[in-house]
């Protein structure tokens, strides 16, 4: 069963990587990216699983969080131009 999910989220990684390439927007580039992550994420937690590498949830956890900041990241970026702005709405 964990073989056939662990088959099904490799296919997954090269949709993903061909959306990644062939995304018509940079926005659609982003969104597959923090996709990628997200089934790095998956994949190492089930392949810890079948290793019985327990910690490999934990390098699971911490490549998830690092997928959200830099996703948040990314997209202050393109949307600010600087990541040093900031965007609470008080005046300097």
């Amino acid at each position: 069963m964990f073989e056939v999910t662990t088959f099904l989220i490799l296919l997954a990684f090269s949709l993903t990587l061909i959306s990644i390439f062939r995304g018509p927007t940079v926005y659609d580039r982003i969104i597959s990216a923090n996709s990628f992550g997200t089934l790095t994420v998956l994949f190492l937690s089930i392949l810890g699983y079948l290793l019985g590498r327990p910690e490999f949830i934990d390098l699971a956890i911490i490549y998830a969080i690092l997928n959200v900041i830099s996703a948040v990241a990314i997209l202050k970026y393109f949307r600010q131009g600087d990541l040093s702005k900031s965007d609470d709405g008080l005046k300097n």
